[in-house]
């Protein structure tokens, strides 16, 4: 049986999963910084330019290029009106950097409940 103490926390941690599906101005920056820790790379605006009206927004696309093999492409056209692109490694950098991150938010929410599971108990 769910206390009705814990219910708070429990809406709280479900409403901040919800909320992280969303693509935020500030979400969209932490992945932009993420792709560059990761080693991607802003292609000149000349380039950019003509993929961003090709590419599906703030989703990675693929694409095989005959000289270099496949690239991974992630464009923004609301924050920098740019086109990251990446090799295969960079890409399973970038993956690795989400589960690290996702693992981080698991824990945190595992924490706020603990916290909160902790304060309804002494106040029985």
């Amino acid at each position: 049986m769910i206390r009705a103490f814990a219910l708070p926390a429990i809406c709280l941690a479900a409403l901040s999963l919800s909320v992280a599906a969303c693509n935020t101005p500030a979400q969209i920056e932490q992945k932009e910084d993420m792709l560059l820790a990761s080693g991607f790379r802003v292609l000149p605006a000349a380039q950019s330019k003509p993929l961003l009206a090709q590419l599906p927004p703030h989703k990675f696309s693929v694409r095989s290029l005959a000289n270099t093999g496949q690239v991974w492409l992630f464009a923004d056209p609301t924050i920098c009106h740019c086109v990251y692109a990446g090799t295969e490694a960079n890409w399973h950098s970038w993956q690795q950097a989400v589960l690290a991150q996702q693992a981080m938010t698991r824990e945190q929410s595992m924490a706020t409940l603990e916290q909160a599971s902790q304060l309804g108990s002494r106040a029985d």
